[in-house]
């Protein structure tokens, strides 16, 4: 008996042994895979698929001034106009037009000047009364710095009598645009009683880089900006 128990038991711590060896090799085997899965998922996502942009039935015009009170200075009136001609017929399937957002004069904006759409990517447009409107796209930074006198330009081409020119190589030159537009009053936001509501633009522009360039929001002061959607013969 004695010769059995003293043999039994090295088998015990053996078998025990095994196990607990097994077991700690298990529980690094399941944990480099859990890891390695976790680099692995990781990687997988990062390739990310544009989403798809489909614009609807839009008719998007107007000039327009924007002032923001909190974004002036001494030298800066805190104000900027945008013009805009776009439109949208999704039988043809993609957006067309003229976007500007010109005479930026305001604090927290790296870019003072003019700011035009080379791509119009996404125009969106929803609302029966007090339509808005959503758009997107590429830009180049035109101009950097005081423009003309008024009026608003309506086009600036890449040498024009004024002299502006763009700045192909200034590390902000290429960008992307986002606007919101809110067409809350008929005509000129100058004209008419204080009670009514302005119209309110609001954009964002960030660089090549990811930086954020030049961004406001706020009410047209004077000007107009009018915002139509659905087929000229769907009713609204």
């Amino acid at each position: 008996m004695m010769i059995h128990s003293q043999v039994t038991k090295p088998v015990r711590r053996v078998r025990l042994l095994g196990s607990t060896s097994f077991v700690l090799m298990a529980m690094v085997g399941v944990g480099s895979l859990f890891v390695g899965g976790i680099d692995s998922l990781a990687l997988a996502i990062q390739p990310q698929i544009p989403t798809v942009q489909v614009c609807n039935a839009t008719k998007i015009d107007g000039r327009a001034k924007v002032e923001i009170g909190s974004r002036s200075d001494a030298t800066r009136p805190g104000s900027f106009g945008i013009v805009l001609d776009v439109q949208c017929d999704p039988r043809e399937g993609f957006p067309q037009g003229k976007v500007e957002l010109a005479r930026i004069a305001m604090t927290d904006s790296t870019v003072q000047g003019l700011i035009v759409a080379t791509t119009i990517d996404q125009v969106t447009s929803t609302g029966k009364h007090s339509a808005m409107a959503f758009l997107s796209g590429r830009c180049r930074v035109r101009h950097n710095g005081p423009l003309p006198a008024e009026p608003l330009p309506a086009d600036l081409p890449d040498v024009n009598p004024t002299g502006v020119r763009p700045i192909p190589h200034h590390p902000f030159s290429g960008c992307r645009y986002w606007i919101t537009l809110a067409d809350n009053r008929d005509g000129d936001n100058a004209v008419g009683p204080p009670s009514e509501t302005s119209d309110v633009v609001g954009f964002l522009v960030i660089n090549g880089r990811g930086r954020r360039i030049a961004h406001g929001m706020g009410p047209v002061v004077s000007g107009n900006i009018s915002v139509s959607h659905g087929h000229p013969h769907t009713p609204q």
